[in-house]
């Protein structure tokens, strides 16, 4: 299973949160008052590793002191900051962490989608809020259901209840209702326990065994998360 692509409009809350990541990515340089100096991954001693852990903590710390509108955007703007956009090979379709994300740089909408998600909940946002979606995303201007015109993607959805969640995307700076994303068709959902049809709200039941990189993925976090 392989997903991406390297985009809406929102204002209020969610300019003021990406206006503070522009400010947080300029005090790390220079030290601005008010500010505690961002971890910058040139000036870090640390193996690569645990740089990623420094900075996720770094986020998941800044980001709980928001509500969870102004975090959901914050979280998105950031690491779409930090994440350069690079699709996997095809035959490599591996899942990074997002220590391992955080770390090298670089990763696919996978593994931005799956930094944001582990975020979300590390900064107080409640399980049932938070999940994963695989989706398609149609290509050009019009809504088409042929292959050639949609190309598979993944983002992480949040909302209490899923009532029209906000889509954090790696190709939009903007965290944007779902309802406002006509490029965006849902296919599945699913969170560290459940696999759903779409949005819905019941699960579908075991087994998951269709999620074999999403078992490895969690496998290797719970690791070095414990350390």
């Amino acid at each position: 299973m392989h997903a991406c692509r390297t985009d809406s409009d929102e204002s209020g809350r969610q300019a003021g949160a990406v206006a503070h990541v522009r400010r947080r990515e300029a005090c790390a340089y220079l030290g601005c008052a008010g500010f505690a100096v961002w971890p910058i991954r040139g000036h870090a001693e640390a193996a690569p590793l645990q740089r990623g852990r420094q900075e996720f903590d770094a986020l998941a710390l800044e980001a709980a002191r928001l509500g969870v509108p102004e975090r959901i955007a914050f979280l998105n703007a950031w690491v779409n900051q930090l994440v350069d956009p690079r699709a996997d090979a095809p035959a490599h379709d591996d899942w990074a962490t997002p220590y391992e994300t955080l770390a090298r740089g670089t990763g696919d909408c996978e593994d931005s989608a799956i930094a944001k998600f582990f975020l979300l909940l590390a900064s107080g946002t409640p399980d049932a809020g938070v999940r994963l979606l695989y989706a398609w995303h149609r290509l050009g201007d019009r809504p088409s259901d042929r292959p050639a015109l949609r190309r598979a993607h993944m983002v992480a959805v949040a909302r209490w209840r899923f009532e029209d969640p906000w889509v954090l995307d790696s190709i939009n700076m903007l965290a944007v209702p779902l309802s406002r994303r006509d490029d965006i068709v849902p296919v599945f959902s699913f969170d560290e326990q459940h696999l759903w049809r779409r949005l819905d709200a019941q699960p579908l039941p075991p087994p998951r065994d269709r999620l074999r990189p999403w078992q490895a993925l969690l496998g290797r976090w719970r690791a070095q998360s414990a350390h």
